[in-house]
């Protein structure tokens, strides 16, 4: 099993769909200050509007691309990159690694609550070349903040289902057996 560093992995086309569908239910807040191009400004616009025409617009160009990529309007959640992907035959391993950055990043730009971990498991789930045995896993410094976000990290019942909004509660509750927990790096070393 050979580590891929920065494994970049697209968001689920479900969840892409999911977001398309519930405008009304997302974080536009940075929306205006984001720095798109203004024809993508214009387009988010309209879909934060509830323009029936672009959320149309929106759902045929995700269909009729093989694989959403950033820089796309319709595309609202863009590249995953896992610290660490361990890609074997039986077994895919995702690490999200917490050596520099201080603490667990919380939220997505457009979901609150979508944090690293469940991005991860996410991703891992629709992986092309994911094992049938498949996990995510922390490693943290011990002491460290991130250690204490990991110590605390509950993503059961309501917190769950706000990260995944596009999976039923049992696909959600499936998606977090995945979830292998957390070690320190003094642990690993």
């Amino acid at each position: 099993m050979t580590p891929v560093f920065e494994h970049p992995c697209l968001a689920p086309e479900d969840l892409l769909r999911w977001m398309i569908q519930n405008p009304s239910r997302l974080d536009w807040s940075t929306l205006e200050e984001s720095g798109l191009a203004s024809s993508t400004l214009q387009k988010r616009r309209a879909l934060r509007g509830g323009s029936e025409p672009v959320m149309h617009e929106a759902l045929e160009l995700l269909a009729t691309r093989r694989r959403p990529g950033p820089g796309q309007w319709h595309v609202l959640e863009g590249v995953t990159k896992v610290d660490c992907a361990l890609l074997g035959e039986d077994l895919t391993v995702f690490i999200e690694g917490k050596r520099t950055e201080p603490r667990l990043t919380e939220r997505a730009s457009w979901l609150n609550g979508r944090d690293q971990v469940i991005r991860n498991l996410d991703c891992l789930r629709v992986e092309p070349r994911r094992a049938a045995h498949w996990l995510s896993l922390m490693v943290v410094d011990a002491g460290s903040t991130a250690e204490a976000d990991a110590r605390r990290l509950d993503l059961g019942g309501a917190r769950l289902a706000a990260a995944v909004p596009h999976l039923s509660t049992e696909a959600a509750n499936d998606l977090w057996s995945h979830y292998a927990g957390y070690t320190t790096w003094q642990a690993i070393e």
